[in-house]
């Protein structure tokens, strides 16, 4: 939120009363009451108007600060496009990771021990794959603005099950190195690509939950990838190839199939719904308009730029010296150190206190599907209460916990049913990545920054899982004592940084209302109008924390 008539609403607050779907649309709005949004005022409309004119954005000819419309309409808007977008994107996201689950359940069928490789090795081939998507990152989001995440991510997911059906062929560890190597390319901006795309068609309220249900995917797929390895690494022996090879064929040609489904229904904006599938659209006109001015209504910087324009080198930079992002991008170097350790490692660690390869690919499925449910329960909280930094702490202090008892019990690794339910209660741990993604979109208030915010996040992301995959050594196994108080550590970091990060925001809008405070009506307006300030550093917008 970026105009200064709206400082008067909930002092920049996201609406934490209103149910999702209905932000825009109060009993107000419909009768064309003035104030109801942020170009109620016709000065400010032609200034918008203007800008988005300049920029060709793609939705200009839709954008209407006059149109009304219904609660009913807009649920209706927001179910088709929960169908539509988010229900490719689910498809995109479960294909993928269930090519990433599937390294993890090959492990546990022996691969390391027929390829000839240690866990020092099997650490490699992955932070070679997290380095790779690390600095390729920012490339790829230049390469997405100027081609579009409808063309890109599809291409990507067809490639990832290629790279992933070639991994049935490895005979060594150099090939591993190799296929992780490409693996990486694949892969790289996957995740800020998506969080990017769906601000082109949802609210920032309803974002941060929709990612949660992403994330949701994402961990369920975990348990389909244990259910799938149950039955087909008993095909080991069928055409003189192992379980983990029959694994990696198996869910390469799934991931092929559904980026090929998605090339043909991913759509490049809210009024590009046209494709070889729905070839009049699965938005009428209206719902186009409705759909169009609410997102413009919640943030009106989304119009500012078009989606096939590219971002500038000098763009790029003035975004990664925002320093108002550092706080959000030093938690996000740290804040998910235990699970880069531990998910890779699960199967390993089950094996390593006595339990049988089959028998694990079951053990893995409760911690996922409780992960899922107390994630989801956390996204839900935050966006009721309209909090995130104290909201995260949640997950520190339950992670603090576990690896605590991990480090000193001395049961821990030695007690089979015990050093399993820790290793259980510390993957359950609910993950606040969704509230992070929407908090640094909303953060943002600009599209040119909010696409590289979200990469320079991942990156900062990337940078720790390749730290964090160097925590468990060969040398420190199988009770890892070395590795889990390095991880309680870092883990215990985040709750000063949490706070801090709050304090931070809460001092910058306060210091902006004492100069806004002081501005008389005529002065905020011509600020708005003619103001040089963009994105967060304007005076009329303010930090969510």
């Amino acid at each position: 939120m970026s105009v200064g008539h709206k400082r008067k609403i909930e002092d920049e607050k996201e609406p934490t009363a209103v149910k999702e779907g209905s932000e825009t649309c109060s009993d107000l709005e419909t009768t064309g009451s003035p104030g109801s949004h942020p170009f109620s005022d016709p000065v400010i409309a032609d200034y918008y108007r203007k800008e988005y004119e300049e920029a060709k954005y793609e939705c200009r000819h839709a954008f209407d600060p006059s149109l009304t419309w219904t609660k009913e309409e807009e649920k209706r808007v927001v179910r088709k496009l929960d169908w539509h977008i988010m229900g490719v994107i689910i498809l995109i996201y479960a294909a993928f990771q269930l090519d990433i689950g599937s390294l993890v359940q090959a492990v546990a069928d022996n691969m390391l021990t027929e390829l000839n490789m240690d866990t020092n090795q099997y650490n490699l081939g992955n932070q070679l794959y997290s380095f790779i998507t690390l600095i390729c990152e920012l490339p790829v989001q230049l390469v997405i603005r100027r081609f579009g995440a409808d063309k890109v991510l599809p291409c990507q997911l067809i490639a990832w099950g290629v790279l992933v059906l070639s991994q049935a062929g490895l005979r060594n560890h150099y090939g591993f190195y190799v296929t992780r190597i490409l693996c990486g390319f694949a892969a790289a901006g996957f995740m800020t690509t998506v969080s990017v795309w769906l601000t082109y068609f949802y609210t920032s309220t309803e974002l941060a939950f929709r990612m949660a249900l992403i994330f949701a995917t994402m961990t369920m797929d975990q348990v389909v990838t244990s259910l799938l390895a149950f039955g087909v690494l008993r095909m080991r022996g069928l055409c003189n190839l192992s379980g983990w090879q029959w694994l990696f064929i198996v869910e390469g040609v799934l991931t092929f199939i559904a980026g090929s489904v998605a090339l043909l229904i991913m759509v490049p904006s809210i009024v590009q719904t046209k494709n070889i599938v729905y070839r009049k659209g699965w938005l009428s006109e209206r719902e186009q308009l409705i759909a169009v001015n609410r997102i413009l209504r919640d943030d009106p910087s989304k119009g500012t730029m078009h989606n096939r324009q590219a971002i500038t080198i000098k763009e790029l930079l003035r975004a990664l010296r925002d320093y108002d992002f550092w706080p959000i991008y030093l938690m996000s170097l740290i804040m998910y150190f235990p699970e880069s350790v531990l998910t890779p490692y699960l199967p390993l660690n089950l094996r390593s206190i006595g339990f049988s390869a089959i028998k694990v690919q079951l053990m893995v499925i409760p911690p996922f599907v409780i992960h899922t449910a107390s994630m989801l329960l956390l996204t839900r909280i935050s966006q009721i209460v309209d909090e995130r930094a104290l909201m995260e702490l949640v997950p520190a202090i339950w992670k603090a916990v576990v690896l605590g008892c991990l480090r000193w019990w001395p049961g821990s690794f030695v007690d089979q049913w015990g050093t399993y339910a820790l290793l259980v209660a510390l993957r359950s741990t609910p993950s606040c990545l969704p509230i992070y993604l929407g908090w640094n979109s909303r953060n943002a208030n600009s599209v040119r920054t909010r696409a590289v915010a979200a990469s320079a996040g991942q990156f900062f992301f990337k940078c720790g899982t390749i730290l964090a995959q160097q925590v468990y050594r060969k040398d420190d196994a199988p009770v890892y004592h070395r590795g889990n108080l390095i991880l309680f550590c870092v883990n215990i970091a985040n709750v000063p940084l949490m706070i801090l990060t709050k304090f931070y925001f809460m001092w910058r809008n306060k210091r902006r209302d004492e100069i806004w405070d002081k501005m008389t009506e005529e002065e905020r307006q011509r600020y708005t109008m003619y103001t040089t300030d963009e994105g967060n550093k304007r005076l009329d917008f303010r930090f969510a924390h």
